[in-house]
Parts: structure tokens; sequence; C-alpha cells
């Protein structure tokens, strides 16, 4: 597709590739951006109905618009001084029910790609468990779309021309669309914003953070914003084996022999977990196997797993730990139940390459504070669980502890953000 630059359309702060802009002949008075865009990772959901792909809508404009309303906040919400300016300015950009967006997006040309189960993928399992299907409740896996590709129109008034281009951004590289985009579902692929070489992918990141805000000195993330350097491997591949990797570094931190669990009997059989969790639900429940008493973790209740997203489904295998199948969910949020995490691991995709590099990226975003306990047995009252029982100094003292020498304060996303390096992962830099 020929790119048209506008050379009279204002400046904006150098990203890798500045994006076409252009007088809009629709839209009197608005600029419009135009470019295709690959969806590298598996598709599931994007239309009307949560985690199903459909077939007549697969992209829809207002799930696009949704994303850009995320990005915008992560990437322009630093230089607000409270949540209601923020939502004056978003309702600005995006519209209220009162008014309509000023950013007007539209989806054309788009290829459908492949249906696929998501039991035959053969990457990142581990990111895919909402969609494996239950064939003991007739649940049959979800379908995925792979290999989709769209044209993104997205119009918008000359003056906001910085706060879109952010947002395209950051969603293009860091985001994706449908379901499961934190973890590598749905990732995309711009030529206008992607980093068109490996070498120079630190170029491309340096240029691209001048479109981030900085919050005040000392600030505390009231929404979760960027502003840490990603994480990548220098060990570049296709962009499914990419994703794989980023997402198998967070299955060893939690579920890994030797990391986060002990070594099993049997291959076939898992190990005792090493983090806290299971030990606090027996402590709060006093019920559990025989063979699992005394805790080999902390005495005390402590949770550090919800610092890496909610809710936590607690299910045991062993039918004397019953009593303790749980879910940890934030008490605030009585509806969905969620904190989404602040953790993404998707593949960086390299235009006009068919490379990629496994990618993490920390969002800053508010700490669980307030959580619930909810035993599917009907158990104990649940405990005040806060800021003490997700982080704390003892969770990295315990014998074995997956915190231990990476997170003195006890905090599990700073541990995983230790062992991302140990494993390779570097900060992107410009040489």
């Amino acid at each position: 597709m020929a790119r048209r630059i506008d050379p009279n359309a204002p400046e904006i702060p150098p990203i890798p590739v500045d994006p076409a802009a252009r007088t809009d002949g629709h839209y009197p008075g608005f600029l419009s951006w135009q470019e295709p865009i690959r969806v590298i990772t598996p598709l599931f959901g994007g239309g009307a109905v949560p985690r199903t792909t459909d077939p007549v809508t697969m992209i829809r404009p207002s799930s696009i618009r949704g994303h850009l309303r995320f990005w915008w906040r992560a990437t322009q919400g630093a230089q607000f001084p409270d949540a209601l300016k923020l939502r004056h300015r978003e309702g600005e950009l995006f519209g209220t029910v009162e008014n309509p967006s000023q950013v007007i997006v539209e989806v054309r040309e788009i290829k459908a790609g492949r249906p696929e189960a998501c039991t035959t993928l053969g990457y990142a399992p581990y990111a895919l468990f909402p969609f494996q299907g239950n064939k003991k409740d007739g649940i049959a896996p979800a379908l995925a779309r792979r290999d989709v590709e769209f044209v993104l129109t997205v119009r918008y008034r000359p003056q906001d021309r910085t706060d879109v281009f952010a947002a395209l951004w950051a969603w293009t590289n860091f985001g994706g669309i449908g379901a499961r985009t934190r973890r590598g579902c749905g990732a995309l692929l711009c030529e206008a914003t992607a980093p068109r070489s490996l070498a120079s992918v630190g170029k491309w990141w340096a240029s691209g953070r001048t479109l981030l805000k900085t919050p005040p000195a000392g600030s505390e993330p009231a929404w979760p914003r960027m502003g840490r350097a990603p994480l990548v491997t220098k060990m570049p591949s296709a962009p499914l084996p990419a994703w794989e990797a980023a997402v198998a570094l967070m299955r060893e931190f939690r579920q890994g022999e030797n990391v986060g669990r002990n070594r099993g009997s049997a291959p076939n059989r898992p190990g005792r977990s090493r983090w806290p969790e299971a030990d606090s639900l027996r402590v709060i429940t006093n019920k559990g196997d025989p063979r699992h008493q005394p805790g080999i973790t902390t005495p005390e209740p402590a949770f550090p797993r919800a610092e890496l997203g909610l809710p936590i489904v607690f299910h045991f295998k062993d039918h004397l730990d019953a009593p303790n199948n749980s879910e940890l969910y934030p008490k605030r949020d009585r509806e969905s139940r969620r904190m989404a995490s602040p953790v993404i691991l998707r593949p960086l995709g390299i235009w006009g390459s068919s490379q990629a590099l496994p990618m993490v990226l920390v969002l800053d975003a508010p700490p669980p504070e307030h959580l619930q306990l909810h035993f599917e047995a009907g158990g104990p009252a649940s405990p005040q669980i806060g800021p003490a029982e997700v982080s704390r100094h003892d969770l990295s003292t315990y014998s074995g502890s997956p915190m231990a020498r990476r997170s003195p304060s006890g905090s599990a996303l700073e541990a995983f953000l230790a062992f991302a390096k140990e494993k390779g992962y570097q900060e992107l830099r410009q040489p």
C-alpha cells in the first residue's frame, strides 16, 4: 500500500517510522492514518461474543478503540495528577456517553486466515488454558485464527496527533487483538510502528519512548502505565517460537522444576510447590493431606503470586486437600473478579523480516491490596488479605523460595524480572 505524507501536517515526536498522515476528504478537518496490520500469533475472540471468533465481525472497530484507550492511558496518562483529569481528557479523545469519540476507527480488507483448534497449535499451551476445552463437561476446544490480516484506518483531529500515535505505537507493538493479549495471543505487527531490523531495535525503543509522558518523581501509579524498558533476548526466531519462549519463561518461574516446585517422584507427577499459597490455605482451614504437614514455606499466610494477576484458582488433586479448593480475587471488583497481570509476554515482530524477539514488558500498575478468598466447600470466613500477605521480607528467606536472592522484599514481580535476566533477557537500550 502506498503511504502518503502531508508535508504540512504538524510535527510529532520522532518514532521509528514517521506515520503517514493526510487530510481526510470524508471528515473535513481530520487527518487519517491507514496501515496494513498482521496478526502474528493465534487470535482468539475479537468478535461480539467474548473469546469467540466472529466470522462476520472478526476485527471490531469498537474493540480496537477500547485497546487504544488503554494504551493512551498507559503512554500519556502519567501527565495527569489524578483520575478525574485523566478521564476528562480521555473523554475528549475517545468519547463519553454524552459526546462522540474524536478518534474514528475503521477496519476493512480483512483476511480471515485459517481456523485451528487450540489443542493443535503446538505453541504456548501455558497461555491457552482458557481455550483448551473440557471433555468432562462437553466443552470443545476453542478455535483460533491464524495468519489474520486487516487494514486499519484511524481518523483524528490534528491537535490530537501525538496522543493518537502514542496509543497506536504502543498497541501495535505491545498489545494485541482478541482475548489473552497479555499472554501474547493476537499479537500485532505494523510497518509504520515496528522496528525495521534486529540491529535497530535499541534505537527504535529509544525513539519510541519519547512518546511516553513522565510521571512526577515519587508518584505511585493509580492506573497501569508504561515506564520500564522491555526485556528481550538476543535469540531471534519466527514469531511463534518467540512467543513460546516468552510464555515458557513465566511457566518455569511459577511451576518449573527446582524453581517453582520440587522435583517430582515420577515424570508425570509434579513435585511439591515452593510457593507459599498451598501451605497458607492449609493454615487458614486447618485441613489438608497429613503428608503436607508441616508446611515447607512460611508459617504465616501469604499469596505473593497475586502480584502477577488475579484471579488465582487453587485446585488440589488429593481429596484430603479438597477443603482448600478456592479462588483468590480482588475484593473491590466483585463483577469481574480480575486484576489484569502487569506482565505482558509476546513476540516483538520485526517488519520486513520473518524473525521476532521474545519480549517481556512490565507495566507500572497499582499493587493488589484488598483480596478475597472464596472456598468452594463453604470454608472459613476469609481472613484479611492485604499488602503484607502479598509481599514481605520473609517470603524471600525460607528454604527453596522462588524469590530467594531475587527479591529481598519478597515481591514475586520483582523476582520474576530478576529470573528473566538470569535467563538472558536484557533491557532494550540504544547502542
